[in-house]
């Protein structure tokens, strides 16, 4: 709620929108969108970068508190971003511009909002080091660890991530194809890394599994 009372108490336009999960916005690249900001209240999300040609980039996961700003780029470059839930998910969208124009802003939130932006570079990072992977199964096996370090129940020597995850959305968040991570995910089945339920659910079955080699 810190965030709704920030903006309602120095009137800054905002809007406060409800994803179910699987639900998606699309944000094109035009004028009237640049400067938008984005901050997750509630759930995770993930991003990518979609171009006229169908060209698919994956951005980056998200998660509590993170932000995401569209900054101003060349509005003739065609294509638009995909912001996908992967669980129900609150997101409050303004203009960063609005809380510039602003003379006195409370220290704290400032401070917040620099710890967002601080928190989303890290998992910009995280990410790019995932997609530059030369191989799927590295790829693969890094996403369902980053998956369960940023939303993972530990239960005993097993971690288990607590929403649905089909392996459409893992192909999409490593610019890959279904079939391979189908392979990739019966590989690590058959090596007892993890299971992948008929839900749709993933569990890493030993975290302490040294002897495991990806």
């Amino acid at each position: 709620m810190k965030w709704i009372n920030f903006f309602t108490d120095y009137n800054i336009p905002y809007y406060v929108y409800k994803l179910n999960k699987e639900d998606a916005i699309i944000i094109n690249n035009c004028r009237k969108n640049k400067d938008t900001s984005i901050i997750i209240l509630y759930g995770s999300i993930y991003i990518t970068k979609i171009f006229k040609e169908n060209t698919i980039i994956p951005l980056v996961i998200l998660n509590h508190n993170s932000i995401f700003h569209l900054k101003k780029k060349n509005i003739r470059t065609k294509f638009y971003y995909k912001i996908t839930a992967l669980e129900q998910s609150y997101i409050i969208s303004f203009r960063l511009s609005h809380i510039n124009n602003r003379r006195k802003i409370n220290r704290k939130i400032t401070l917040g909002i620099i710890n967002s932006y601080q928190i989303t570079l890290n998992k910009y990072e995280v990410m790019n080091e995932i997609i530059n992977q030369k191989y799927i199964k590295n790829k693969v096996v890094q996403l369902i660890l980053l998956l369960c370090l940023d939303f993972g129940i530990i239960n005993n020597t097993k971690v288990h991530i607590p929403f649905k995850i089909s392996q459409k959305h893992l192909a999409t968040m490593i610019g890959n194809n279904t079939n391979n991570i189908n392979r990739v995910i019966q590989y690590l089945y058959q090596e007892k890394f993890l299971q992948y339920s008929n839900k749709k659910r993933i569990c890493i079955l030993n975290i302490f599994n040294n002897n495991f080699k990806y």
